[in-house]
């Protein structure tokens, strides 16, 4: 049996090397094609695992004093320009409604990098 192993590895190997070029080539572009495919495929599964962006939102003035680390009178003091505490990076609120009443709100990314840069800021001392 080992001796008709063989000869079949012989026979597919003669074979592949009497193979016109257009085959070979075909069976390339075939096997390319097939290649595209299944990156194609990977790549969309690749973007369905994604996790969804996060989404900035807004926070009210207790998360913002928890996250900044301050009091409320100190917190609007450097929002502030008139205050000797003003802080030009500190972010500035917004009103949630379209009345003088309508509560305040803050970007939690404008607030984190108001934090990030008063860190930076200490650590370039």
């Amino acid at each position: 049996m080992p001796h008709l192993a063989s000869t079949r590895k012989a026979s597919s190997s003669f074979a592949i090397h009497q193979a016109s070029p257009q085959a070979i080539k075909a069976t390339a572009t075939a096997s390319a094609v097939s290649d595209l495919v299944v990156l194609e495929r990977l790549d969309a599964i690749y973007k369905a695992i994604q996790p969804a962006p996060v989404l900035d939102r807004a926070i009210r003035l207790p998360e913002v004093l928890d996250i900044v680390g301050v009091s409320k009178s100190t917190w609007y003091a450097r929002l502030n320009p008139s205050s000797p505490s003003y802080d030009p990076r500190a972010p500035q609120p917004f009103k949630l409604g379209t009345t003088a009443g309508s509560p305040s709100a803050w970007w939690l990314s404008a607030t984190m990098g108001y934090v990030q840069a008063c860190a930076n800021a200490q650590a370039g001392n």
